[in-house]
């Protein structure tokens, strides 16, 4: 009733839609043997299916009538009681304070326990702080009022230097930032620079004009590697060393390929006009809160305006840019952001497939707007029902192939991941992926 309701946008439909495309196949997708058994009935072979049943459980005593009035979407918000919000995990919600803080206490119907037969989570209690400024964040980690933190490359030197505090380095992130131009036809941008934006050998231009090793050095201190395509090292075993030709920096190069398409600077003045005679300006926006973006934007500008390119650099609010990125009208040109990764590649397919919310250059296509994106589609959607380990690899890294030499999203660079953590804690495993069996932390 939530998962595959039309009227409810959700990510576990988009995975779920390259498998269940026929009424008839929703219809007879899953029925209920007794009270804690489910049978699903899958119309093909679905390689990460057991991954999406870890899909959240939800309360139908709590949701449902929310359901039926079309307001799921709005069911639970900042203002809900947190006697209201029921899930299954090893925590429940106690109190939150709107922009302050949320106070978790154990739940006491927590299915797992350890060998010895105690309910698990160890620790019983977990308050998690909401900071904007990532300066106050690493202050209040550093002060002692925060037990563990994930550290930028530019808070290295402070936390090396706390007393009784282990530092992780996790390795290369899976996240991954990005540069992306919107391509969407149904965009409220001109149409002209629409036309600049679907141009692969515009977007290549762009890419050969963007110093990521100046990125990795300067932003990140040198703890980043330069990305050139939709998977970092941490994708294992996706990811290989010669998976992503290298993108040099080269602006004459850059420049060569902006001519070549017939850009130009007609009347003198400094800039770039395109074969129209409009001037290459564009709108290039981030979100305010994170500092190594706008440290980024601000030197993809200086260097883009090296080649002509007018830039107005704007970072805004978080929520602003998302609600501009994934709904009508998509106002908006150029944006600095990024995603998480996901283990299984299928995970990312509502990013990646063309019918997908988050294809962020044109989303929800009824039918693939270019070859190779029906190319990709194709890829993506034969290695979900293949069951060969060695052969969804393979295919998946074709699709990741055709992504990085298209370009549709700009790959920068890649950093580090770590973790600072007081030297308090037994069973405290960090990783790139998230903590690893959480539940069985406990203090020293």
């Amino acid at each position: 009733d939530v998962y595959l309701n039309k009227n409810i946008p959700n990510s576990t439909a988009d995975m779920l839609r390259g498998i269940l495309r026929e009424e008839k196949d929703v219809e007879n997708f899953v029925r209920a043997i007794d009270p804690y058994t489910l049978e699903f009935n899958l119309p093909k072979p679905f390689a990460p299916f057991l991954g999406i049943l870890a899909s959240p459980i939800l309360p139908k005593h709590k949701l449902e009538k929310f359901v039926k009035e079309g307001t799921f979407m709005q069911a639970w918000n900042v203002n809900t009681n947190p006697e209201e919000i029921v899930g299954t995990g090893p925590y429940k919600l106690k109190r939150y304070i709107k922009g302050q803080l949320v106070e978790y206490e154990a739940n006491p119907y927590y299915y797992r326990k350890d060998e010895g037969g105690k309910r698990l989570p160890y620790i019983k209690r977990r308050v998690a702080y909401i900071v904007q400024d990532p300066d106050t964040a690493l202050l209040m980690f550093s002060t002692g009022k925060a037990d563990y933190h994930g550290i930028r490359p530019t808070d290295l030197m402070t936390v090396v230097r706390l007393k009784e505090v282990s530092l992780f380095d996790l390795g290369p992130t899976p996240s991954t930032t990005f540069l992306v131009f919107n391509q969407n036809p149904q965009a409220d941008i001109p149409k002209y620079k629409l036309r600049w934006f679907q141009n692969s050998q515009f977007r290549r231009a762009i890419s050969m004009a963007i110093d990521r090793s100046g990125i990795s050095l300067l932003v990140y201190n040198g703890l980043a590697q330069p990305l050139y395509g939709p998977i970092t090292p941490a994708n294992r075993p996706y990811y290989y060393e010669e998976l992503f030709p290298e993108i040099p920096y080269d602006l004459k190069t850059a420049r060569k390929l902006l001519e070549g398409l017939g850009f130009s600077d007609r009347n003198k003045d400094g800039w770039l006009e395109d074969p129209e005679g409009n001037t290459v300006e564009i709108i290039l926006l981030t979100n305010a809160e994170n500092k190594e973006r706008q440290a980024i934007g601000n030197m993809i500008k200086e260097d883009l305006e090296k080649l002509g390119i007018k830039v107005i650099f704007n970072p805004i609010d978080f929520n602003a840019l998302v609600r501009r990125l994934t709904t009508p009208p998509y106002q908006w040109e150029a944006v600095i952001i990024g995603l998480t990764g996901s283990l299984d590649p299928h995970f990312g397919r509502n990013v990646w497939h063309s019918s997908g919310t988050l294809h962020m250059w044109n989303p929800r296509q009824k039918t693939p707007a270019t070859d190779w994106e029906r190319e990709v589609d194709e890829l993506f959607d034969r290695a979900s029902s293949v069951l060969s380990r060695e052969e969804r690899i393979e295919l998946y890294r074709q699709a990741y192939r055709i992504i990085a030499k298209e370009q549709p999203l700009i790959f920068l660079a890649t950093p580090k991941s770590m973790v600072g953590a007081r030297d308090k804690f037994e069973n405290y495993f960090p990783t790139v992926w998230g903590q690893y069996e959480e539940e069985y932390m406990f203090f020293k």
